[in-house]
Order: C-alpha cells, then structure tokens, then sequence
C-alpha cells in the first residue's frame, strides 16, 4: 500500500509538472518559443554546457567535505558514481527522496542512514545559501523599483522577505550548532532513539569541513546562477548580464522558499523564471526557454548518465548496513510486529 500511495504521488506530481509547463507554454505563445530558441546563441549555449561539469564537481565536493567524519578520504570515483546514482534515483521519486538511496547505496559504509543524513545536510546548506542570496538581490530589486508594487493577492514583498530571513535564519542557526542537535536527537523518545547514533558522526565533523562544504555549495550557487544567467542572453541578446542575473537569482530564491508540488521541480522554477526575468528585461520566451535548458542539462542529462551506475548498485551492501544501522531494540520491535 506504502509503495502504490508513493507511485501514485509521483504520478501526480509529473501530472502537475506537466500541466504547469504547458500552462507556460500557452500563457508565452508557442510561436514565440520556437522562434527564440531558432535564433539562440549557439556559442552561449555551448558555454552554458561546459558549466555543468564545475556545478556537478561542486556539488559532490560539497557533499564529500560532509562525509570527511564517515570517509575521511573519498576518492574521486566514489564520490561521482555517487552523486550519478543519486541523481537518477532521484529522478522519479517524490522530494528527490530517491538520492538519500542513491548516494547511501553507491559508498562502503554500515549506516547508510548517516550517509543519507550528509545528503540532508548537504541540502540544508544549499538552502540557506540560495535563500540568503535570494534575499538579497530581492531586497536590492525591490529598493530599485525593479519589482512591481506587490506579489498579488494583497501580498507585498515585504512579507515574502519577511518569511525568506526567518526561513533562512533558522536553518542556518541548525547548521551553526550541529553538536547540539545531535544532543537534541539523544534526548528524542525511545522509537527516535536510533536517530541519535545515525547522526553521531555531528561529533566528528569539523567546523573546517561544514566552512569547506559552504565554500563549494557558493562556488555551486555561482555557477548555476551563471548559467542560468549566460542561457537567457543566449535566447535574448538585448538583455543584460546583470539583470538576467538578478532574474535567474530569484527564480532560484522562490524554488527554495516554497515548498516543491511538482516532480523535480519541473514547472514552477519556470514559472519563477517567466515572472521575475522579463521585469528585467529578457523575454518571457527566453526565460522559458533558458529554465527549460537548465533543467534538461542539470537535472535530466545527469540523471541519465547515473542510470548507468544504478543496476547491481542498489542494495549492495544491504546485508552489511542492516545489521549496522538498526539499534537492537528497533530490530526487536520491528520482528515482533511482522
């Protein structure tokens, strides 16, 4: 039943990602699309090609610094197989859920629950650095009258800045005191209690290697932020750099602030991207057309290639991890109730 009420939402979800995106394509004019991506830049979407390769190295050695406590010396190899796998399991499951296995499943460690743990870390990190940056290119905009008067529905910015700051403030205050966290999960109820020795690998982790993870999760940022930036000039020369910037900053800032509905983010970072860049200056074709690309070269293409990784990868250390990552009282309760 678990399993049928979890294809059912996937199911929903990529329903929802498609009904969105072809809202889009209605609401800006097939026309328009086609034409825009004819007339593309093709040296610039050359450029926006070569920047997958430094936003996937980012992202795994922002991920690599957080398994420093787990696997002190990650080599290259496990670290790419990793994230490949991660990114094609992610593809079709809810949240992207299916990375945490992915990535737990592709390293030779017991608890697979503390890799997975990493990866929500990793995650948190890349919040809160999109949604501080977010914050500030939005106040900025907002200062310069670039943004118009409200959000809708009565809303002003200031309000959505309001909850971005709280939002932002709180993760980072979490990822500021990992050590106390990990005595807040201690101190959970006794069916929590595994939660406590899945995250005991917060003791060991450095405040070299969370700076170290920062470091890579900005280069990240930047990189995306870019190429989302170099894509939109490639289908709309008249824009500028600055504003085409600006523009992918905060379509990025509300995938973030807002809680996902759709598969893989599919539909409502376009959707970002069709409100915010044309305030800017790009054409709302062209702000299609560059979240569209994003999303095939960051997220599509990357999940294809990690479909190599994923047969007799899934599960491999299975039998190890079990017995390893499941306390006796937890192993106990779960025999009786089968």
């Amino acid at each position: 039943m678990t399993a049928l009420r979890s294809r059912l939402a996937t199911l929903a979800k990529a329903a929802l990602a498609a009904i969105i995106v072809g809202y889009l394509v209605v609401v800006v004019d097939p026309s328009e699309i086609w034409a825009t991506a004819r007339a593309a830049n093709p040296w610039l979407l050359v450029g926006a090609i070569g920047l997958v390769i430094p936003n996937l190295w980012g992202n795994g050695r922002a991920w690599a610094a957080l398994m420093t406590p787990l696997i002190p010396a990650m080599s290259a190899r496990t670290m790419w197989r990793a994230l490949m796998a991660g990114f094609a399991m992610g593809f079709f499951t809810p949240a992207r859920v299916g990375e945490y296995a992915g990535r737990a499943f592709s390293v030779v460690y017991p608890n697979k629950w503390s890799v997975t743990a990493t990866v929500l870390l990793q995650r948190l990190i890349d919040l809160v650095i999109g949604l501080w940056a977010g914050t500030v290119v939005l106040a900025a905009s907002w200062y310069m009258g670039a943004l118009p008067a409200q959000v809708g529905w009565g809303v002003s910015w200031g309000v959505v800045l309001s909850a971005g700051v709280a939002f932002a403030g709180v993760v980072t205050l979490l990822l500021l005191i990992p050590k106390q966290v990990l005595r807040v999960a201690e101190r959970l109820p006794e069916r929590w209690v595994a939660w406590g020795a899945h995250l005991s690998f917060l003791d060991r982790l450095s405040r070299s290697c969370i700076g170290a993870s920062f470091g890579w999760s900005i280069f990240r940022y930047g990189v995306f932020i870019v190429q989302m930036a170099v894509l939109v000039q490639a289908f709309d020369p008249s824009v500028a750099f600055v504003g085409a910037f600006a523009g992918a900053a905060l379509a990025y800032y509300i995938r973030y602030l807002l809680p996902m509905p759709t598969l893989m983010d599919l539909g409502v970072r376009e959707g970002a991207a069709v409100f915010f860049l044309p305030l800017f200056g790009a054409d709302p074709a062209a702000a299609l057309n560059a979240s569209l690309v994003v999303f095939a070269l960051n997220i599509a293409a990357p999940s294809l290639v990690g479909a190599l990784f994923v047969p007799g990868l899934s599960f491999r250390h299975a039998s190890v991890s079990v017995a390893e990552t499941v306390p006796p009282s937890s192993t106990d309760q779960s025999s009786s109730s089968a």
